[in-house]
């Protein structure tokens, strides 16, 4: 059955408009949105509120309409991890609470197969008034689950969650950490095929959200489906397999995770994204020239595992800035961020520069990589607004040299050894 609007759960394969319109659906989809946008009537004066919902039912309009989301179109593939990026207001969390279904859409539809699990709102799912037992169980009849399932299944939540006696106290005694891991527990040990998590790990302490991590592994290679929003770049370029950057409740672009991840800092830092070269800036500087350096001041390429040496940028300011902050970034060929500093972090005074004035910023590292490739990006900003004067991401490709096959990126063992006890 198709829906005009809203959110459809079937196990059915999904037909309709897509084949009416010409578009074949892809065979896997176990998540299909079309067209979906989410509007809200907002009005000047709280007391407006009433009025507008009397002539409402008056066939009248009144108020202004404010679209949380415009026309969002994509599929998500079974076993897929799908990452979700935007600013704060731009629409993810109301999109990932239409796919959860606590939210209906305006206009276009939702399509989802399988048994939906979804971490949103802190406490979102409890009543604060029952204990965590009786939420657990309670939580288990929305998802469908029977008392008796829920009952062999208790333990095992239990002790994920960790929260001792405050099992059997009433939610509303719990710290956000504790709802967090009650919540991640539940949702994540009733065997969903669809996983949804807005942010609210971030929570947790570092232990628990670890231990997290490692149930999402465990959920992926099962083959569950998980959709993902995070501020945390590194996270969703780890984790993930796809990405969407939402802005101004409109899907922007989707692909890749470190692209999309790439984009997203170019939008949080006010950047046009539409240039397709990888410097960017208001102008107020430029680079003049990039290199690394051994540990004699020659320039080199390449750099074997455990050395010094220098990542070096000469720029030249078009205009006077007074304390700019230099910065660079260490990546991986997947995108995976592995260290980012900037001269106002480490406390040091950049001075006060005019028009046509040059500086040469270098940085002393020392970095026990393991062999491979790695990509250094360069910036300068303002001190007190987030916005560059230049930057230029990936604008170096160090090699990294040496014979060691630890895995990982950083070669912190050296030598084993095994003694008779």
């Amino acid at each position: 059955m198709q829906q005009s609007s809203g959110v459809q759960s079937e196990v059915s394969p999904i037909i309709g408009d897509w084949e009416q319109e010409g578009v074949r659906q892809p065979a896997d989809s176990i998540i299909t949105a079309r067209h979906v946008g989410k509007m809200y009537r907002l009005y000047d004066r709280p007391q407006d509120r009433l009025k507008g919902q009397i002539l409402r039912r008056l066939g009248k309009s009144y108020g202004w309409e404010f679209w949380a989301l415009q026309d969002v179109s994509f599929t998500v593939q079974r076993g897929e991890v799908l990452g979700i990026i935007g600013r704060n207001g731009s629409g993810k969390s109301t999109l990932l609470q239409i796919l959860a279904g606590v939210l209906q859409t305006t206009t276009g539809t939702v399509e989802i197969q399988g048994r939906v699990a979804a971490l949103l709102e802190l406490g979102s799912g409890f009543n604060p008034e029952y204990t965590g037992r009786e939420n657990v169980f309670m939580n288990g009849a929305i998802l469908g689950i029977s008392h008796v399932e829920m009952e062999e299944r208790f333990e095992e939540i239990a002790a994920f969650a960790d929260i001792g006696t405050f099992i059997d106290q009433p939610a509303k005694s719990y710290s956000s950490g504790m709802l967090v891991r009650l919540a991640f527990a539940v949702q994540t040990f009733v065997h969903p095929d669809i996983l949804i998590i807005d942010e609210v790990l971030a929570v947790g302490d570092v232990a628990f959200q670890r231990k997290c991590y490692r149930r999402i592994d465990a959920l992926r290679e099962r083959g569950c489906t998980i959709l993902l929003v995070s501020h945390d770049i590194n996270t969703v370029t780890h984790l993930c397999s796809r990405a969407l950057l939402i802005e101004g409740g409109h899907l922007i672009t989707q692909g890749a995770p470190a692209e999309i991840s790439e984009q997203y800092q170019k939008l949080l830092f006010g950047e046009e994204m539409s240039s397709p070269i990888q410097e960017y800036g208001d102008g107020s500087a430029e680079f003049l020239d990039v290199w690394f350096e051994n540990h004699h001041g020659e320039r080199v390429a390449s750099i074997a595992s455990d050395t010094d040496f220098g990542y070096c940028y000469r720029l030249r300011f078009l205009r006077p800035i007074v304390e700019p902050v230099f910065g660079m970034r260490i990546k991986s060929v997947h995108g995976v961020m592995l260290t980012a500093t900037n001269s106002q972090m480490m406390g040091l005074d950049t001075g006060r520069y005019e028009t046509k004035d040059e500086v040469v910023v270098r940085w002393k590292a020392y970095l026990p990589l393991t062999p491979g490739y790695y990509f250094f990006s360069c910036g300068c900003s303002y001190p007190d607004v987030d916005r560059f004067l230049c930057r230029r991401t990936d604008a170096l490709k160090l090699t990294v040299l040496g014979s060691t096959r630890n895995m990982g990126f950083v070669n912190v063992v050296h030598a084993v050894s095994v003694d008779i006890a």
